[in-house]
């Protein structure tokens, strides 16, 4: 069970004290989870994958108010992006520079990311 920080923070700002990501702190899935006493999302709990880029996915479930914006936010922390990941499965994601080093230590086994160009696209 998650144990906020504070009684006085909205729901996902009591996710992202817990470090969960800004994607699923922000997350209908997750939100409804949280309300359950869950400290996992609804579609985890119902064996469904989702997630962002340290499981090679864009989070194909989420579902939000982020929708179709992704690419306009850290998927980390929810500033604004210095680089847009594309990611192989489909789907942009947003990253600021912060949190770059995160991607980056993810990537492939043996692997680091390959950019495309000198700021923008990283594919995975």
């Amino acid at each position: 069970m998650i144990n906020p920080a504070s009684d006085s923070l909205s729901i996902p700002e009591m996710l992202l004290s817990t470090g969960m990501s800004f994607v699923c702190s922000h997350c209908d899935h997750m939100i409804e989870a949280f309300g359950r006493g869950w400290s996992r999302c609804r579609e985890s709990m119902n064996g469904r994958a989702c997630g962002g880029p340290m499981v090679k996915m864009s989070f194909p479930l989420y579902s939000g108010v982020l929708k179709r914006n992704l690419q306009n936010v850290c998927f980390v922390c929810g500033k604004k992006p210095d680089l847009n990941l594309k990611m192989n499965g489909g789907g942009i994601l947003g990253v600021c520079e912060e949190h770059m080093d995160i991607v980056k230590t993810y990537g492939r086994v043996g692997e680091r990311p390959s950019t495309i160009t000198e700021r923008e696209i990283i594919l995975f």
